[in-house]
């Protein structure tokens, strides 16, 4: 069985929402995204720091491995994207916004395109597992 892509894709739906309604659920998943960025930035900030404290910087003849490890693995903030949706439909002098079905799945079901990458991260992923053992 193959890939079907998303079987929405041929449907052009379009809503209309109230634009309070639509501001309160963005501002809600962005509280929610930076809740799980902080923790994900505070845990690595820890093996970070770990990290740093075991690299002997006189015994090393090139970039240390660890430390790119380090640096691939830090989690994205992608507070900025809401901010900018949020920032554009508080301008608007509209008071209902129309929605596509691709919008709508952005805006008020929080699938954004980069969220699967972003959420990917390893922090992010570990989370809480990474709460639990900070609490023992």
């Amino acid at each position: 069985m193959g890939f079907r892509g998303n079987r929405y894709d041929d449907i052009n739906l379009e809503i209309s929402v109230k634009k309070e309604d639509l501001l309160t659920i963005l501002k809600k998943n962005r509280e929610t995204h930076k809740a799980d960025f902080e923790k994900a930035i505070y845990f690595w900030r820890k093996d970070f720091k770990i990290t740093l404290s075991e690299i002997q910087v006189e015994n090393c003849d090139e970039f240390p491995n660890e430390l790119e490890n380090v640096r691939k693995n830090c989690p994205e903030s992608c507070l900025k994207e809401y901010d900018d949706v949020i920032d554009m439909f508080e301008m608007s002098i509209n008071e209902n916004i129309i929605l596509t079905m691709d919008a709508y799945r952005k805006f008020c079901k929080d699938e954004w395109s980069w969220k699967s990458d972003t959420y990917g991260n390893w922090y992010y992923k570990n989370l809480k597992k990474l709460e639990e053992k900070d609490k023992s």
